[in-house]
């Protein structure tokens, strides 16, 4: 099969990725006819009534296996939808499969804090909203969503798009998400990072070639960085973030992600250093405690607490890990500090001590051995127990003493 015509720019990025068989294929796919797509919107319409909508309207759908509301339809259906009474109320929403995802990812807890940050148009803020409406049916919490937006226009577009889906209880926040002030915080943050839209690329498109360039590219990396680097900053401890994009290109996806994870690691010591003492480090020592929801209730008002999820029994569906009643997380780092332990704390005389960067990595600052490492946890093992109640348990493991 001949190769379909792309950029050569955007063919030379595929092939370094990917290598030139498993390039060839992904240009031959990009190639290929695409079926149109759509997402009933369970906030003002049931997947039945928008199956009877499709029917009457001679649309040809089937319907996906993991994921109730969605509907693949024919090539080109697009128009007959928008034709349709069903789409000028709001009750479907044109949506690409692979853009359904996210949202079905986040899964958002009930009442927590949700975060999208680039939400224009609003197709995955309107599904997160339908999927927290789901669960408040069934009885649970309702969440609390904000919507970012800086271009004026898209930030209309998106208000529009949320009035007209019926999501009322999203707020809408006209500002630069890479500028979201560090006092806020979110249990869930959606990032649909602005890229290249390298997964979307044509053959034969006149205008891809001036479109998809280096400097694109370059720009669109940086943008990308600066949103994760502003994502992991307001994120809740043990919240939960999507980044997503439309492109193929590592440097847009993966390699972003783990630049941006380790570089927040490495401001916390636990990147080695072999001239930075802090990264001379055991790690994240202690494991944050499971507790009965009355020793929570004990801890002082200020104290960390997360639900407990129980991930041996995720259903076969592929749902959600179901959260464990009666029993709260809080935190190792939080019982530590607030112990007594703070930041760079010593035995006397000891060369091993708690990072200067934070509480949780105990640490090497030359010449410390084994033993030192066990006193150092055996003391503060011994302080939150006197304190609080509560014994920590150590991550990692004493072999052979």
């Amino acid at each position: 099969m001949e190769t379909p015509s792309f950029p050569a720019y955007f063919r030379e990025r595929v092939e370094e990725a990917y290598g030139t068989d498993s390039a060839r294929l992904i240009l031959e796919g990009c190639s290929a006819p695409r079926r149109s797509s759509l997402r009933a919107n369970a906030l003002k319409a049931s997947r039945d009534d928008v199956a009877c909508t499709l029917d009457a309207a001679d649309i040809s759908w089937k319907g996906v296996p993991w994921y109730e509301d969605a509907f693949l339809l024919d090539a080109g259906a697009d128009e007959a939808v928008r034709e349709t009474d069903a789409f000028e109320r709001g009750e479907v929403y044109l949506q690409n499969l692979s853009s359904m995802l996210p949202a079905l990812l986040l899964d958002a807890r009930p009442s927590s804090d949700v975060l999208d940050m680039c939400a224009a148009p609003g197709g995955k803020t309107t599904q997160i909203a339908a999927l927290a409406a789901e669960k408040a049916r069934a009885g649970a919490a309702d969440v609390r969503i904000t919507a970012c937006e800086m271009h004026a226009p898209r930030a209309e577009k998106l208000a529009y798009n949320l009035k007209r889906q019926g999501a009322h209880a999203v707020t809408v926040m006209r500002t630069d998400a890479r500028r979201i002030d560090a006092f806020f915080r979110f249990d869930h943050i959606l990032l649909d990072a602005p890229c290249t839209g390298s997964g979307t690329m044509r053959a034969h498109d006149p205008k891809a070639a001036a479109r998809f360039t280096p400097h694109l590219l370059k720009k669109c990396a940086a943008a990308q960085r600066a949103l994760l680097d502003r994502a992991l900053t307001v994120l809740k401890p043990g919240g939960t973030m999507v980044y997503s994009t439309c492109s193929i290109l590592p440097e847009e996806n993966e390699r972003a992600v783990r630049e941006a994870v380790l570089d927040l690691r490495r401001s916390k010591g636990m990147v080695l250093d072999a001239a930075d003492h802090d990264t001379w480090s055991a790690g994240s020592f202690f494991t944050n405690p499971v507790l009965t929801r009355a020793a929570a209730d004990a801890l002082p008002a200020d104290a960390p607490r997360y639900p407990v999820t129980d991930h041996a029994r995720i259903g076969d569906d592929g749902g959600p890990a179901p959260v464990v009643d009666g029993l709260v997380k809080t935190s190792a780092a939080w019982l530590i500090d607030h112990a007594g332990f703070a930041k760079g704390y010593a035995l006397p005389g000891s060369a091993a001590s708690l990072s200067t960067r934070h509480v949780l990595a105990l640490t090497n600052r030359g010449g410390a051995r084994a033993a030192d490492i066990a006193a150092l946890r055996d003391a503060v093992v011994a302080g939150v127990r006197e304190r609080y109640g509560i014994t920590l348990v150590p991550e990692p493991v004493a072999v052979g003493w």
